[in-house]
Formats: structure tokens, sequence, C-alpha cells
């Protein structure tokens, strides 16, 4: 009979203590394996250090590192010894930071040691540095000889591990008390602290376990990004409280997407946490995979933070012959309340299933209940429900009326109970399975000396879900490009808030009440009809190609060498890779295979695959 869910934080760890589960790996990265036993002597060895820097159960603490693996044994040592982890993405930058900072007002801080000087950290509260780890194991670092201190008086990790002896974490954390919060845009671009108590997480826990049949020979696929709840979440965490083993094999890269569905049949993965920007990916280059999910070990496809376009679902599961679950969350409810799958009764494509564990109602404008059809505002109650925002009690009270979370989307429900959504009341852009809030960038934009105003918004866009763009107006004089305040939004914010495309218009149309109109702004590009790509002609398909790449990449076409590489150009990631796909398919009309498609590592190999199509 498989184990029950761990109900909280000490029960697990006592679990993942036992001789038969040490030896189990909990995850596995590209280079090293984790085992549980490893874990749980890290947990220990950390929770003398936490001592060592006073923090008790209650405190709260800033956790920073692009170091995955110290990331993820970081947070569960947190969240063992009752600390509050105030999750930071290591992308952020300077400003933000002390922003973020100030908002959480923590007890000590946990940083890579480059971001220490980069973010400009002083030395008023207890701070453990992290270095980058060697390509050993955790449990080869535990088993070592100690090393001697080095006498500086600077915590490093993991190099403290070695200096320490373990101690015993506290016997009982109270489960009102804060597990983690992550940080997130409201309604304005001010940024706000989800706090999420040990109580809503291990009850969340548990529905997920109920929900997706989740048990201790369970193996979680998932590449998502950790800074995010369902990376870390419905990764890391819930392997780790369900005794199980999740994989982390290797980056969300376009290159790798053949080696990430491989490792479905290598590592027997049986639940593959995704995105639906991941889903199209996989769908544009997934044909010579189509048998990549029809393992012997494989159970079910969950699509997460996004809405899963109903045409994207069904061609999907056609072509792969797999089911996907879909479920709607958000941040506030540490990642779903809806869920739609795997079971028949449960799922229906083109919604997001029917509450679990969890009640629901859809509101109209006067909070009175819609009647049945009708698309309402949905409201949320249930013990995953956020305990607020910290230390921001009126943004809590906005958002929790009565216990009730306003998640600020509109839904309908069928006649089966099935919901369907409809829209947002807030203007958040969902690029890729990322909220970026539109006023964010906004504001970044105006602090250029050049520029005099400037809107952000979201367009759809078939592989992305949405992509950002700006329009801004220079101020008299100006010489700065669209290329250069790329540039700018790239020092100011982190890689996936950075607009797709910037237009520069020589003003904005506003209303009555003085706001942009953003309908009238988007009549006014669809006006545009100057093509970058339009400036050269077929004859010189090099320079088309430079032309196209540069509107994709958001870079100037004279700093764009033929042989770039992705490790050359910023905007060059994987979702614009697609992108500069697409583009370039249609305006050559030509459709290129999966193995061309990641053949292209430089703009020439672009150029040579356009030639070879031409060639009589």
């Amino acid at each position: 009979m498989p184990e029950a869910t761990a109900r909280n934080a000490v029960e697990a760890f006592e679990r993942i203590g036992r001789a038969d589960v040490r030896r189990k790996p909990w995850l596995t990265f590209a280079d090293r394996t984790i085992s549980y036993g490893a874990l749980s002597d890290a947990v220990r060895r950390l929770s003398a250090v936490f001592f060592s820097m006073k923090l008790a159960p209650g405190a709260r603490v800033i956790l920073s590192t692009a170091d995955e693996p110290a990331m993820c044994v970081m947070f569960i040592a947190l969240l063992r010894n009752g600390i509050t982890a105030v999750l930071v993405d290591p992308d952020t930058r300077l400003e933000r930071f002390h922003l973020l900072r100030a908002i959480a007002a923590p007890d000590a801080l946990i940083l890579d040691e480059n971001k220490v000087d980069e973010w400009q950290v002083s030395n008023d509260l207890p701070l453990l540095r992290v270095r980058s780890e060697q390509k050993k194991s955790l449990l080869s670092r535990l088993l070592r000889p100690k090393d001697p201190a080095t006498g500086d008086g600077v915590l490093r990790y993991p190099d403290i591990l070695d200096t320490v002896s373990p101690a015993e974490p506290p016997a009982h954390i109270d489960p009102s008390s804060g597990a983690y919060s992550l940080f997130t845009s409201g309604t304005t671009a001010a940024p706000r602290a989800v706090l999420i108590s040990h109580r809503s997480l291990f009850a969340h826990a548990a529905t997920h376990g109920r929900q997706y049949g989740y048990d201790t020979d369970t193996r979680i696929l998932n590449v998502l990004k950790l800074y995010h709840a369902d990376g870390l979440i419905q990764g890391p965490f819930m392997a780790f409280v369900h005794g199980a083993a999740a994989f982390r094999p290797v980056a969300f890269q376009i290159h790798r997407m053949g080696a990430l569905l491989d490792s479905i049949y290598t590592h027997r993965i049986t639940h593959f946490i995704a995105v639906p920007t991941l889903l199209a990916l996989i769908r544009r280059l997934g044909n010579e995979y189509v048998d990549a999910f029809r393992t012997g070990d494989f159970r079910m496809l969950i699509s997460a933070a996004d809405l899963l376009e109903e045409e994207l679902w069904r061609d999907f599961e056609e072509r792969f012959g797999v089911r996907i679950c879909n479920q709607y969350g958000l941040t506030e409810t540490v990642t779903a309340g809806l869920f739609c799958g795997p079971g028949d009764g449960n799922w229906r494509i083109g919604t997001v299933g029917r509450p679990v564990d969890c009640r629901v109602r859809l509101v109209d404008e006067g909070h009175s209940e819609v009647r049945d059809g009708e698309t309402g505002e949905l409201l949320l109650n249930g013990d995953m429900v956020m305990d607020g925002y910290l230390n921001d009690p009126a943004a809590t009270a906005e958002a929790l009326v009565d216990g009730w979370l306003r998640t600020g989307d509109y839904l309908s429900c069928d006649p089966d109970g099935f919901y369907v959504f409809r829209g947002r009341r807030k203007m958040l852009i969902i690029r890729g399975g990322i909220n970026v809030h539109p006023e964010e960038v906004t504001t970044a934009l105006r602090r250029h000396p050049e520029v005099a105003d400037a809107v952000t918004f979201g367009e759809k866009d078939d592989t992305f879900g949405e992509r950002v763009e700006s329009c801004v107006v220079l101020t008299d004089g100006a010489v700065c490009t669209s290329g250069d305040l790329v540039v700018w939004c790239r020092e100011q914010l982190e890689e996936e808030k950075v607009p797709s495309r910037i237009h520069l218009l020589p003003a904005l149309p506003r209303g009555a009440a003085g706001k942009v109109n953003i309908a009238e702004t988007r009549a006014l590009l669809a006006q545009e009809t100057v093509i970058a790509a339009r400036v050269a002609t077929d004859d010189n398909i090099a320079d088309t190609v430079r032309h196209i790449a540069a509107g994709v990449f958001n870079e100037k076409v004279d700093g764009l060498a033929i042989h770039a590489t992705a490790a050359d150009v910023a905007g060059w990631d994987s979702l614009a890779h697609l992108q500069l796909v697409a583009a370039l398919e249609e305006h050559f009309h030509i459709a290129l295979s999966t193995a061309e498609i990641m053949g292209i590592e430089r703009l020439a190999d672009a150029v040579r695959m356009i030639e070879s199509r031409r060639r009589p």
C-alpha cells in the first residue's frame, strides 16, 4: 500500500532519514544526483549553520542563488527549520532587489557570492554566501575529511558544511507560520510578496497527491524555473513530500528539446510538468519523438501556469497519443485550485476542469453571484489560499474578502460543472508561463532620459501565449533607437520582461481620462507599412536573414554578424529561436525540419539551409 503524503515538514524529514529511503534519489541534474540521505545530512548541518546565524523558527531569509542544487537543498533546509524562505530570482536587477528586500524585511540573506557586490549588499544582516559547487555529489562532500576553517569569518556554502557538526532541527513547526514567499505583481507595478503558510503548502501537496497519484515510485520531470511555484513546488518539493524522485536533466533550451524528450525514457519518468509554451515547442520540434510518452512507466502530462489553447491541446494529444491534464491556479494558491483530469469524469478539453479541495464563486462587479452559464470573476476559498501579502495589509484586504481570494480572472461554468477561462481583469502579460506586469516595463522605459512617454501591452502569440510589446514617444532631439531602448531594458529588467518589440511613435492616443487607449495604439501599429525585412531583397539572402533576425532579437542590424551565435546575441534565447524560424519560414515560403531547426547555431546556418532550398 502506498505511503500517505507527509502532513508536515517534520514528518517528511523523518521519512527521508529512514535506512530504506536514504539511498533513494531525490533530485537528479545533468551532472549530479542528490540522494535523500545526502539531503538529510545537509539539512542537519545547515540547521547548525542557521543556529549560528541566530535564526529561529519564524525568521525570514531571502534566498537567491543560480546554483540549482544549492537552491533546492537550502529551500528544504529552511522549510524544515520553520524559517520562511523569501525567494528572489538571481536575475533580479539592483534597484528591484533593494525594493524586494525592503518589502521582505528579512532577518538574514543567502546569496550567490557574485551578487553580494553586484547588489551592493551591506553587512548589516547575517549573510551566507553561495559559491558555485564543484561537480561532486553532495554526499561525497559530506563524507570527505574536514578542511580547516578559512578564518576570515565569512560563511560560504558548501564549504561551511565541512566545518560544522549536524544539529537536530526543531521538533515542531507552527502550521500557521510562513513556509515561503514569492513575489508577484498585482493590479499595479508594485511587487507583492505572496506568503504561503506551512498549513497551505502541505494541504496543497496532499491534494496533488490524490489528484495525480503521487507515491514513492513517482518520477517527476520538471525543468521550469525554480523561482516560480510551478518549477519549485511541482518539482523538488512535491518529490520531497511524497518520497518520490524529481529530475532536471537539461536546461530549457531549444537545442536540448531532443535530450529532454529522450529523458522521459532514460529516467523512466512517470509525470511531466510543462507549460503551454513548452508544449508548443515540443509540438513544433517533436515530429521525431511522437512515441516519447508511450513508455511503460509514463502516467501523465500536466500543463500549468498559463492558458492552454484548445487547438494546441487537441493537436498535441492526437500527435503524441497522451492525455494532457490541465490546471488553473495563481501564485496566491500555491499552484492550482481547479483541475482538469486525469480521470474521464473530470476531464474536458478547452476547460480548466473543476475545483478540487476548494470552493469557488463567480461574481459580477457588485460581488453578486452570476447566473449559470454567465461569465464572472472567479473567487476561491480553501486551505491552499495564501495568508496574505507580506507586510502589505492594504493589498491583502483588497485581495482577500471574507476569506475569498479575488483572482482577477473571468470564467464561466458549463452545465456539467466544467469551468472555462474567459479573460483577465488585470493587465497581466503571461509570456511562456512567466508573469510580466506591463506597468513595470513601462516604468523602466520612462526612466530613460530620452523617453517622453511609453506604454506596454501583451500581444497574442501562438507559441508563447503572449509577447511583450512597448510603444515609446521620444523627447525632442532624442537620438536613441529602439535597439538602444532594448539594451536599456536589459539593464533594468529580467530578460523575460524585456519587450519583444519596441515601436517608436510620434504620440500615444489617450482617452478623456488621460489613459493610453490600447486599442487605438494597436490600430496605429497595424497601419505601419515598413517591416524591417523589406529593406533587404531576396537577392541577398544573408542580408534578409540578418534583418529578420534583428527584428526578432531586438538588435541593431549593423551589429548582428552573419556568424553570430546565441552566445553573442542577448535576445537569442530558446523562445526567440523559434520565433526566428517562424519568421524565416513565412518570408521564404519554406518549412524547416526538426533537425534543421535545432541545427541553426549561427545565422549562417539558416542562410545555408535557405540557399539549399533555392538551388535548381
